[in-house]
Parts: C-alpha cells; sequence; structure tokens
C-alpha cells in the first residue's frame, strides 16, 4: 500500500508506471520530475 497525507491509502497497481523529464530537469541542483503511479481505483 502506498499511503499519501498519511490519510488516504491506495493500491499501487504495478502495471504502468512511468515518469516524465522534462525542461525542469535540466538544473541537476534544481530538478522537478512528474512521477505517474498506477493505482486501483
Amino acid at each position: 500500500m502506498w499511503r499519501w497525507f498519511e490519510q488516504e491509502e491506495v493500491e499501487c497497481t504495478y502495471t504502468g508506471d512511468f515518469e516524465v523529464y522534462d525542461e525542469r530537469c535540466l538544473d541537476p541542483q534544481n530538478a522537478q520530475v512528474d512521477i505517474y503511479i498506477a493505482i486501483k481505483a
């Protein structure tokens, strides 16, 4: 189980997780990456 904000539990499905690296990660000292995690709805 993954837990967000210590109140919400969700079940990961491990079927389609991916990360998006765009222009926001050009500076390694201040990088931002979007992470998408497949969960059971």
